[in-house]
């Protein structure tokens, strides 16, 4: 047998004396062992095993190949070469197999980081005949790596806790059933498929040190599964027909300090494998300007004023928006505006009701046009898609232009078409930018993705994303995710559109709790995606709406709250006549635009610790992020639904201020300010219990070097957002602040003097859209 020690800061070759490679000393160490005969290999991190496990197998021409009995015959002893990519330098160690007379080739390929290791099985020379017979949705055509999670196998059991983010639709975001002690003694809930694993983070009883682990390439078809008491397994999913020359399945285990940071670097890998750049988000205007929604859960969802049809109602709301001075920029049209598979614009959820035509609104809906309502309000669209018709008119087979393919959808038990060409996404999208498109908000993508044309190709599901993304690009627009499975969210990292995604489901008044999305966020954050939150009303009743029951809204601010903590879409949801103007503008400046933190805000590594060990954090939700101006940064903490009360060093909270300074608190959650407490360093956070959906929010404002501290516009829910505080200049006795706005808008700050006293000073915004407050002796003024 031949074993090869492979370390992440060792550069090494069969039987070659290592060298050693600097490392970050803070980061934990990720070491590979890995023997050919029998095929194992085991991951240690920082010494101790948390992973083993060993084999490669495939389905191929109704006949299974796999190391474990020799049909698939070891070609040759491990080559390893040393490379690099825009990940860093590694290691990667080729072991290469053949099958059925050498007819099947496989290549295993371990890629050592210096904290990471991937595992790719390549297909050469390609291969036809691939799947498994029968039900093969659910089941995998190819496995490689496998790890067995057995107790006995798993050195670190009861010793490790996991999170899992898995499913369709949306991200976990906190349900107990995605957490535990690793490894569990039950299958993974990885949704109504037992393959769509987004990613699954496994970590030591104080969150230290953390593995996250994943599919890595061609995430439409490498899928996961999981079988209790058995193996964890990567590879082509079961229902895959055949694999082109050099196509790949790819797997991940990636290894940091905290969980939190340990899932961002796990994301930057991804993100650096595709090359798609950070930050694509900062350019969605629907996601820093204030909008309105007519999703479902909305008053407008399917449902009009009295006597009076969408283009009406569509009017009159932007009328009662402009008199109540409530600055709404722009709108999301959901799918009651275009014509479905029934020929009318009903069919609301009904996914038999599939897209007939996109290119225009339903001329019952808006008789003058998309375009014409662009023209009168003034508002960019967002606007919602959903899987296409087999009828649509777009389809070469319905005498369109463009070639579709038909199949059908065995978990949805329908036939739907998906589009084949890339220039049929110009042409939608082209056209649609006419009528003020901005961003497209693709739906059931679940639905296309499991259509048997999909499911069976190794490459059709990533192209159709490709395909959208390429002409979303050309026209400078934007891609917001819907109805998706994590195969969707993964394959993000290659779309360079994609900016956000619905990590909650639709909004339901008092019926859910989608504002908690501090899990999911930590999810889809580490893509470099923001997590949307769906809208929400204002006022707790809200007559005449479309749904068949007596909901209520009494926790509107949370909503919002959590909306502009999170960075996505703030769009209330609300009748005509029946917003509360209050609550809305506390997430905006009078022209709209939207005040939040530096990055969306995020469950803390001790909110994970507590649900998998069910101890060492809180009895809640306690999110965390930062906004920074002037050089200088204020933290903010969201706490809710703390069963009892938490007590916590900053150290803890995640945040990326200082912890060596000290810092004035207040709870802002009301829109007040009660008398702020200085934490200094060491010094505990103190959040309180709480009932159902109450919460507090946290600010944290640094006491300055001349011991005053800018506690900000404290109405707000983010009190010193960068897109209001242009720059902050500290002096010997007072301090500058410099803001922007609405010529003619009335900003009010808030200051704590060096002996513990609260001050205001009001500034009206000049005519060249800044203002700045001038502070010393205790006293604010205006200086325009």
């Amino acid at each position: 047998a031949v074993t090869v020690g492979i370390t992440a800061m060792l550069a090494i070759a069969v039987n070659i004396a290592p060298l050693l490679l600097s490392s970050v000393a803070s980061e934990p160490a990720i070491v590979l062992d890995l023997a050919t005969q029998p095929f194992r290999y085991s991951i240690t991190v920082d010494g101790d095993t948390w992973f083993t496990g060993g084999g490669v197998t495939l389905v191929s021409r109704g006949n299974s190949c796999s190391s474990e009995d020799g049909s698939f015959h070891l070609e040759s002893p491990p080559k390893v070469t040393a490379e690099s990519d825009a990940n860093g330098s590694f290691n990667r160690t080729v072991v290469s197999w053949s099958c059925q007379s050498g007819s099947v080739k496989v290549e295993t390929h371990f890629l050592v980081y210096e904290h990471r290791v991937a595992f790719d099985l390549v297909f050469p020379e390609g291969t036809d005949g691939l799947g498994r017979m029968g039900d093969a949705m659910d089941t995998l055509g190819s496995q490689f790596p496998i790890f067995s999670t057995t107790q006995t196998a798993t050195p670190m059991s009861g010793k490790l806790g996991y999170n899992l983010w898995a499913g369709s639709g949306v991200p976990s975001t906190r349900s107990t059933d995605a957490s535990g002690l690793w490894p569990p003694s039950s299958d993974l809930e990885l949704g109504y498929s037992r393959t769509a694993l987004g990613a699954l983070c496994i970590f030591n009883s104080d969150g230290s040190r953390t593995a996250v682990v994943s599919p890595a390439a061609h995430f439409a078809t490498t899928v996961a599964l999981h079988v209790a008491g058995g193996d964890l397994s990567f590879g082509l999913h079961g229902t895959v027909v055949s694999a082109p020359a050099g196509f790949s399945t790819s797997a991940v285990i990636s290894v940091g300090g905290g969980i939190n940071s340990a899932m961002k670097d796990w994301g930057d890998f991804l993100l650096g494998r595709s090359g798609k750049p950070h930050g694509r988000w900062k350019s969605d205007f629907s996601l820093s300007h204030l909008g309105y929604t007519t999703d479902n859960g909305a008053y407008y969802y399917y449902n009009t004023e009295p006597g009076k049809n969408y283009e009406d109602t569509i009017l009159d709301l932007h009328a009662y928006m402009e008199q109540e001075s409530i600055p709404v920029r722009w709108i999301l049209y959901d799918s009651w505006f275009y014509l479905k598979a029934n020929k009318t614009a009903s069919g609301m959820m009904d996914p038999t009701h599939g897209v007939v035509n996109w290119t225009d609104a339903d001329p019952t809906i808006f008789p003058s046009g998309m375009r014409y309502m662009f023209d009168q309000t003034g508002w960019p669209v967002v606007a919602h898609n959903r899987a296409w018709s087999t009828t649509n008119v777009y389809s070469t087979t319905n005498g369109g232009e463009f070639k579709f393919a038909e199949g059908f959808n065995p978990r949805e038990k329908m036939n739907v078409s998906i589009p084949l060409e890339e220039k049929f996404w110009h042409f939608l999208i082209g056209n649609a930018k006419k009528w003020g498109l901005i961003n497209y908000q693709q739906d059931w993508m679940y639905t296309n993705q499991n259509m048997m044309p999909v499911m069976e190709s190794a490459t059709l599901g990533r192209m159709w994303q490709l395909q959208m993304d390429e002409a979303l690009l050309e026209y400078g627009l934007n891609w917001g995710y819907g109805g998706t499975t994590m195969a969707n969210w993964l394959q993000s990292t290659e779309v360079y559109s994609a900016t956000n995604g619905r990590a909650t489901n639709d909004y339901h008044a008092s019926l859910g709790d989608d504002w908690a999305i501090g899990v999911a966020a930590v999810f889809t954050w580490a893509l470099d995606l923001i997590p949307a939150k769906d809208g929400f009303w204002t006022t707790p009743e809200q007559p005449g709406h479309p749904y068949h029951d007596n909901r209520t809204e009494e926790h509107s601010v949370l909503h919002m709250t959590s909306a502009v903590l999170t960075r996505g879409p703030v769009s209330p949801a609300d009748k005509i006549g029946l917003a509360n103007r209050d609550i809305i503008m506390r997430s905006c400046t009078a022209n709209g635009r939207l005040l939040q933190p530096d990055r969306p805000a995020t469950a803390i590594d001790a909110q994970f610790v507590k649900l998998a060990f069910k101890k060492g954090g809180p009895s809640g939700e306690v999110w965390s992020t930062e906004s920074t101006v002037g050089g200088v940064c204020f933290g903010i903490v969201l706490a809710a639904q703390l069963d009892e009360p938490y007590d916590t060093i900053l150290d803890t909270l995640g945040i990326a201020c200082s912890t060596s300074r000290s810092y004035a608190v207040y709870d802002n959650s009301n829109g007040t300010l009660p008398a702020p407490t200085v934490i200094n360093p060491g010094e505990k956070l103190n959040l309180p219990a709480m009932g159902h959906r109450e919460h507090v929010l946290m600010q944290l404002a640094p006491v300055l070097s001349n011991g005053y501290s800018v506690l900000g516009e404290v109405e707000k829910v983010v009190p010193m957002a960068s897109a209001r505080v242009m720059d902050m200049t500290v002096q010997p006795n007072g301090v500058l602040v410099e803001i922007r706005g609405t010529a003619g808008e009335m900003v009010t700050f808030w200051f704590l003097s060096p002996d513990g006293k609260t001050f205001s000073a009001s500034c009206t915004v000049t005519d060249l859209g800044t203002a700045t407050f001038v502070v010393s002796s205790s006293t604010g003024k205006c200086q325009g």
